[in-house]
């Protein structure tokens, strides 16, 4: 099957969504003029991913966790809660 998805956010106007779920949850995310990246981290063995702000060559970090528990990624609708500090 395919496990990529090219579209926009429900509901959210002029946004951009461009995401891979081959291997995690990876891919880009624009609303209006703000852009963010998502991917899956590294050393998390419980589906943990980072989503950071995309602006002239820094990023900023924010912890996200996609909260699934299965392995076949094409297949998995994801949820993901926001941790904040």
């Amino acid at each position: 099957g395919y496990c990529f998805y090219q579209g926009y956010a429900t509901e959210i106007p002029n946004s951009v969504v461009t995401l891979s779920t081959c291997s995690g949850l990876r891919g880009l995310l624009q609303f209006e003029n703000v852009s963010y990246g998502i991917e899956p981290l590294e050393s998390s063995t419980t589906y943990e991913h980072v989503i950071y702000l995309i602006r002239d060559k820094k990023s900023d970090f924010s912890p996200i966790t996609e909260n699934n528990s299965t392995t076949q990624f094409a297949d998995q609708s994801y949820k993901i809660l926001v941790k904040s500090n």
